[in-house]
């Protein structure tokens, strides 16, 4: 009879497949940021910033046709231009784009501040009884931004809607939630609205309102700016006839206050870490890298996710100058989703671009006390005891000779 040695080990095919899928995993997010960083042409961050409110946003000359109605926004775009920041007005409404290059805008002639809600709800204008954004999705997603302009309430006080600042609450509330959805920051800077002329005392009354609304809500992302007396506007002279609208002389005003307001917090914006990579060590730990374009950042603060473009949470707060991290503790054969940004006293930069990595499964263990009896001529019994609980199954081996060859 032939002598027939038996060896005996625990197989996990997710094992390789696992392998295979991190090979190609660390391949595809080697190309994407290669091409990430090849098509980069500067760290600096663009900054979008959204004009919102009502025709004294637009801009209103009935003398002008619409791609020459450039309101507070092109004297401010020169301002910021000259000033060297990058960034990008955003909006649905295009007007001036005879004037200047960067024209759209999101102010609607005629709305109010209960109409604004339901523009960021569901991208609905109730003023004209249009569907602005496609799929009725919040206005937000179609037309994201950083910064907000927010000069509401003038037609509110036309009608004699008296002055409660409810609804300009409601607005604030709605974007608050789309941060909270998205996982953003955006900052927004409510105005005392422009009064009128001749004096319109419930203005006033208006303008105290929302102001001690936005003081109670203890938000440093959502800022006052005084429009109606800081921005020095001379209501005899800078007052279109009509006595709600600007002259180019008052947008100008308007104009130099934003700037001067939005200064200090664009001179203090960091700059995003770039070059984000994720890459496996083992079966409980990733390891990240990225570079810093910052020099003024108090450190880095890591966010993790199990998908792609939501559900994140921080992870980490790291010191300044860091670029790397590495995460412990993780579940083996999963796939983690990372970003990260840099942040000071004055806020958070943009996010870094997304990487992701997938730990090792981790080995079963191997089975152990291997006997055997022969049952028939033509059989053996195996038995032995089973280690583990994350196996496929198991393969048998066998050889003639002692040491398997």
């Amino acid at each position: 009879m032939s002598l027939i040695l038996y060896n005996i080990h625990v197989g996990n095919s997710r094992k390789r497949v696992a392998m295979n899928k991190h090979i190609h995993l660390i391949l595809a997010i080697f190309l994407v940021s290669f091409l990430f960083v090849t098509i980069q042409e500067s760290h600096t961050q663009i900054v979008r910033v959204l004009p919102l409110g009502n025709s004294i946003t637009q801009g209103y000359n009935l003398s002008l046709p619409d791609d020459e109605l450039i309101a507070y926004r092109s004297p401010l775009y020169d301002l910021l231009n000259s000033a060297g920041y990058s960034f990008d007005f955003v909006g649905h409404a295009l007007n001036g784009d005879a004037v200047f290059s960067d024209a759209e805008h999101g102010g609607i002639p005629g709305t109010r501040d209960q109409y604004v809600v339901r523009l960021l709800q569901d991208g609905y204008d109730l003023r004209w009884d249009e569907q602005i954004t496609t799929g009725n999705q919040p206005y937000l997603d179609e037309f994201p931004a950083d910064i907000i302009l927010l000069h509401i309430g003038t037609n509110d006080m036309i009608h004699d809607e008296g002055s409660d600042a409810s609804s300009v609450s409601e607005i604030l509330d709605e974007i608050d939630a789309w941060e909270a959805a998205n996982g953003v920051e955006v900052y927004v800077y409510v105005a005392r609205i422009v009064n009128q002329q001749p004096y319109h005392a419930a203005t006033t009354e208006y303008n105290d309102n929302v102001e001690a609304m936005v003081a109670l809500r203890g938000d440093p992302t959502i800022l006052i700016v005084d429009m109606e007396v800081g921005a020095g506007i001379d209501y005899g002279v800078d007052m279109q006839s009509d006595g709600i609208h600007m002259e180019e002389s008052g947008y100008n005003k308007m104009a130099q206050l934003w700037f001067d307001t939005l200064d200090y917090y664009l001179s203090s914006i960091l700059d995003a870490p770039t070059d984000l990579l994720a890459s496996t060590v083992d079966a409980s730990t990733l390891q990240l890298s990225w570079t810093e374009h910052s020099a003024n950042e108090t450190g880095y603060l890591v966010e993790r996710s199990f998908s792609s473009g939501a559900g994140f949470s921080q992870v980490a707060v790291l010191t300044t100058n860091t670029t790397s991290y590495t995460d412990n503790g993780l579940t083996d054969g999963t796939e983690y989703f990372y970003r990260v940004r840099a942040y000071n006293d004055n806020g958070s930069s943009a996010y870094s671009n997304e990487s992701s990595a997938t730990t090792l499964f981790t080995p079963p263990l191997a089975p152990s006390n291997l006997t055997f009896g022969p049952i028939t001529t033509s059989s053996i019994q195996l038995n032995w005891n089973d280690n583990s609980d994350n196996e496929d199954g198991f393969r048998i081996s066998q050889s003639s000779t002692l040491n398997g060859t």
